[in-house]
């Protein structure tokens, strides 16, 4: 390989990195999502979340042991 071919190499390298850092490809990512809504990302999501339970308020007290009226 001649030297003239490797520095056109190397500045192709460079260029190619410099275009596919300032390219945003989460927000195109999201983009895309979020226009097509592809059937692949809710089953993604809904397996992400599967066994999840929703937050809780913490440990409840004994149901004597509350207000009158509290039913929580």
């Amino acid at each position: 390989m001649r030297s003239v071919e490797r520095i056109v190499l190397a500045v192709a390298v460079v260029v190619v990195d410099l275009v596919a850092v300032f390219v945003p490809l989460t927000a195109i990512l999201a983009a895309w999502i979020l226009l097509t809504r592809p059937p692949w990302f809710k089953s993604w999501v809904e397996r992400l979340y599967e066994g999840d339970d929703p937050p809780s308020r913490g440990p409840r007290a004994p149901r004597e042991a509350r207000a009158p009226g509290d039913d929580r």
